[in-house]
């Protein structure tokens, strides 16, 4: 079963120095948004805490100083305490001083004197040890009612007698206030450190983008087939890494590149090679009547320029060639297929060796360079008188 393969395609998006500005902004965002809850969560309580010593402290004073007041009916004293005490305290919302049965003898509104004092059913509850606190909306706002009986005391040990209760009732609305005032410069904190987090961002993003876009410059130029690329990348972490290595794989194709085309162009030589050396060395012999030819031939190299050749004449007479050329080659090849056509031309001309080759020499001579020459055995049959010319250049044999 083949295997999946999955290939990825790029495709242009948002870079890299967005993508980490954006992602350092975010990080710093959420650290600063849990610390801002967790620093309006502590202050919170710390400052609900403090409302809350605050208001139990008042009720207590207030059931204390109010017990007398109430035993003997003072009313006065109540709505004058009641006054003073709302005076003092701009955060107290209400208060009311109430009778055993719940009857308010005193109320911060006159209009709710003589009526009953209410708690709303179902509110959250505390206890106040020896009152309670009370959790509830008034009139649309978040408060706290701290509630603390009031005992007349027996002149005798007993259990005290319960004559009444004061209600202080503190808005939670001015907390809120002074929490958010004071968790203002966390704010500003906050906003500036978003802001130096995303101006680093952009920077550390251009720092770390700028290599990487220097490499894929140079990937590109190398998929494109040039491998001569310029990188200066001098980073010791893992970007340098990537742009070492991607030098290195340049070099190397470039040496591929360079060992291939050499060998192709060994290859095209010595095919070239080949084809010359099979014009100018036949693979049979002609038929000439009342002879018989034999013709063996081995080269020495595998590439070689050696010439071999029966050039039919006139009445009767054959040419025989056979020479040899300094170096190997294509440019051996060149000039032994050169001294091939002269020879073939001059032959058919006249039947004197001696002048072929004089003449084939004064031709040849103004293009071989100085380090070549051509080394020619020439020989003419007369089929009919049975007798050959010999005349030699350079050959030995």
């Amino acid at each position: 079963m083949a295997e999946d393969k999955i290939i990825w395609t790029y495709r242009p998006g948002r870079g890299l120095r967005f993508k980490l500005a954006l992602g350092l902004f975010l990080l710093v965002a959420l650290l600063m948004l849990s610390v801002y809850l967790v620093m309006r969560l502590r202050v919170e309580e710390t400052l609900l805490a403090q409302l809350r010593m605050k208001g139990e402290t008042v009720v207590r004073e207030l059931s204390v100083n109010a017990a007398e007041a109430l035993i003997l009916g003072d009313h006065l004293f109540l709505t004058e305490t009641v006054d003073k005490v709302m005076q003092s305290d701009a955060d107290i919302r209400r208060i009311a001083f109430v009778d055993e049965m719940g009857m308010s003898l005193a109320h911060s509104d006159e209009k709710q004197e003589g009526e009953a004092y209410a708690v709303p059913p179902g509110v959250h509850t505390e206890a106040l040890a020896p009152g309670r606190l009370y959790y509830y909306q008034l009139q649309g706002a978040a408060c706290l009612d701290f509630e603390m009986p009031i005992f007349r005391e027996e002149k005798r040990r007993g259990p005290r007698v319960r004559i009444g209760a004061v209600h202080v009732v503190y808005y939670l609305q001015p907390l809120k206030n002074l929490l958010d005032r004071s968790l203002q410069d966390l704010l500003w904190l906050a906003a500036a450190a978003l802001t130096l987090s995303l101006l680093l961002g952009l920077l550390w993003g251009a720092r770390l983008a700028r290599p990487l876009r220097e490499i894929a410059q140079v990937a590109e130029k190398i998929g494109a087939g040039e491998l001569d690329p310029q990188l200066y990348v001098a980073r010791q972490d893992e970007i340098g890494a990537v742009a070492h290595h991607l030098s290195e794989m340049a070099d190397n194709l470039r040496n591929a590149q360079a060992e291939r085309f050499q060998r192709e162009k060994s290859q095209h030589q010595a095919e070239t090679v080949e084809t010359i050396q099979n014009l100018l060395v036949p693979r049979t012999t002609p038929r000439i009547p009342g002879y018989s030819l034999a013709l063996r031939y081995q080269a020495g190299e595998k590439v070689s320029s050696d010439y071999l050749d029966f050039i039919e004449l006139e009445n009767g007479y054959w040419g025989l060639a056979m020479a040899d050329v300094t170096g190997k080659g294509i440019t051996s090849g060149l000039v032994m297929t050169q001294v091939r056509a002269i020879l073939r031309g001059l032959a058919r001309e006249q039947l004197s060796p001696s002048r072929v080759l004089s003449k084939l020499n004064r031709q040849l001579d103004p293009d071989l360079r100085e380090d070549m020459y051509v080394t020619l055995s020439y020989v003419v049959l007369d089929t009919a008188r049975r007798s050959l010319i010999l005349t030699r250049a350079g050959h030995l044999t």
